[in-house]
């Protein structure tokens, strides 16, 4: 008698603890919060299939706005079937990443994508003009 009674008593407050719980504004983090800025690269607009003179740079901060330092950078070319070099890097000790891009031989648009797996990407563009 005295285990269903104990019994009784946990499904109780586990029904307590559940309804307070509330469940719906229980949120679990999916990625890492820190967050990935634009420093510099952006908006660049040079002859077609040359290298660009100013390099991308990224910075990664955590939700502190505190640097994060060896995180992986992927730098992948979006339009324009131009390149980046390297193709992946890391952030130094103040969260900073670089890359070299080079246009696309066509004129027009083209981009470059820089993401740090599990925190998100930001997108560099530039103008290929044509060269004849």
């Amino acid at each position: 008698m005295a285990g269903l009674s104990i019994h009784r008593l946990l499904v109780v407050m586990s029904a307590a603890a559940l309804g307070a719980c509330g469940g719906e504004d229980l949120t679990l983090p999916t990625a890492d919060s820190s967050r990935l800025q634009i420093i510099a690269g952006d908006e660049q607009e040079g002859p077609a299939g040359s290298a660009l003179p100013d390099p991308l740079i990224v910075r990664l901060l955590d939700p502190a706005g505190k640097p994060v330092s060896g995180r992986t950078v992927l730098w992948v070319v979006r339009a324009g079937d131009g390149a980046v070099d390297p193709v992946t890097g890391m952030t130094d000790a103040d969260g900073f990443a670089s890359a070299a891009w080079t246009l696309g031989a066509l004129a027009g648009p083209n981009a470059v994508d820089a993401e740090v797996p599990n925190v998100g990407k930001v997108t560099f563009t530039a103008i290929a003009r044509d060269t004849s």
